[in-house]
């Protein structure tokens, strides 16, 4: 079998089959929202940088995001279900074809080194007035070639238990590793190195003691297209998609028990049980719910906290959308005897309610840090947006799927 041939055909594919979805992710309203991310974030950091406490640990912070950088090593390596019975039998003669679906994998994660390093870049100058940055990118770029390596000799071991320990322990040793070098402590530097070294030197020899496990490589392959389906779910309709459910039995609960059993609230009980348990929807607005919170607690401009609030609103509300879809694929469903514009005012309801307790919370967050004046006008300003977003743009898309 030649791999050279079997990699060149997985990866085009790969290529294609990411490139069809990743057009509806950076099409239309979502990369005007990225690009005033960007612009916010950058505006926020800079004056940062100018007012830089002198005690802020820059060494350690820039420890940390070095340290889970390097230990961050997905591995992509163009593996199917399928291959647990058709290329089993040849995996030794497959040598060439897993070790090029490294060099993708290592060079593929060359967009977020980059994205740290020259992140890092003027907070190292800011604090640092001596030292060359070049060296350390060297040194970086070395750590995460010994890590990187290590995670592929993890991937022969099915001990999960001891990985996890062993993955924490790492992330210990290199963070100390890096804040001996910031802190110019040489001796403890060389040190950390050198225990590094040795950790790294048994774990890849008890990884290669092993055979290849294509069956987590499969596995692996697979978790890491469904967390790009997850987000391509945001924007278009994912076939490939299976969906994570968890019974979240106390918060389902709270959100259902108040749902009278009647005809008209039918998707009343459902599309709440769907956002309590379904992790698309849940765990992406709380997450976005987060960071929203924690940028606009690093804000004390205004205006900057008001377009940041409200793009935070506008992309959580972009993520609740696939709900009123999301059992359409289910034939059962067409067994309610329910009208369908019942179905599209439940789900407006649901979202207006939603979005108002992110303005909500969001509000709280600007009285906080700015003043109650800014807090309340920030609360008129984002309620008349959520009302649009809701009531026009969101009801017009709904429309035309169920039209459709």
């Amino acid at each position: 079998m030649d791999s050279q041939q079997l990699f060149k055909e997985r990866f085009t594919a790969h290529i294609k089959h990411v490139m069809r979805y990743a057009q509806y992710i950076l099409n239309g309203h979502i990369a005007i929202a990225l690009i005033f991310l960007v612009v916010a974030f950058a505006v926020i950091y800079q004056q940062f940088l100018l007012d830089l406490p002198e005690a802020f640990p820059v060494s350690l912070v820039m420890s940390i995001l070095f340290s889970l950088v390097i230990l961050y090593n997905p591995i992509q390596t163009f593996t199917k279900q399928a291959d647990l019975v058709f290329l089993l039998p040849a995996i030794e003669s497959l040598k060439g074809f897993f070790y090029r679906g490294l060099v993708y994998s290592f060079f593929f994660q060359s967009y977020l080194m980059i994205m740290i390093l020259a992140a890092l870049s003027p907070l190292y100058h800011a604090r640092f007035t001596s030292g060359n940055y070049l060296f350390i990118i060297f040194l970086f770029l070395i750590f995460k070639l010994w890590h990187f390596l290590m995670r592929w000799a993890s991937l022969r071991l099915r001990d999960q238990t001891f990985l996890f320990y062993t993955k924490m322990g790492l992330f210990i040793v290199q963070t100390f590793v890096w804040y001996s070098y910031f802190k110019n402590w040489t001796m403890m530097f060389i040190i950390g190195v050198i225990g590094l070294f040795l950790i790294l030197s048994y774990l890849l020899h008890r990884g290669f003691n092993h055979s290849l496990a294509l069956d987590q490589l499969i596995t692996n392959d697979q978790h890491r297209l469904e967390r790009f389906y997850r987000l391509a779910s945001l924007f278009t309709d994912v076939r490939e998609l299976s969906t994570r459910v968890k019974k979240r039995r106390l918060l389902s609960r709270m959100l259902t028990s108040r749902v009278m059993l009647k005809q008209s609230e039918t998707y009343t009980y459902l599309y709440r049980l769907t956002f309590s348990r379904s992790e698309d929807y849940l765990g992406l607005s709380s997450r976005l719910v987060v960071i929203g919170g924690i940028a606009l607690a690093a804000i004390d401009q205004p205006i900057l906290s008001f377009g940041v609030g409200v793009l935070f609103i506008y992309l959580i509300g972009i993520q609740l959308l696939p709900l009123f879809s999301h059992h359409d694929t289910k034939l059962w469903l067409m067994l309610y005897p329910v009208n369908k514009q019942e179905k599209m005012r439940t789900f407006l309801q649901l979202l207006t309610a939603l979005l108002s307790i992110v303005v909500l919370m969001f509000t709280s967050t600007l009285m906080f840090r700015l003043t109650v004046l800014d807090g309340l006008l920030f609360l008129v300003l984002a309620s008349v947006f959520s009302y649009g977003f809701v009531w026009i743009y969101a009801k017009s898309k709904v429309s035309a799927v169920k039209g459709s």
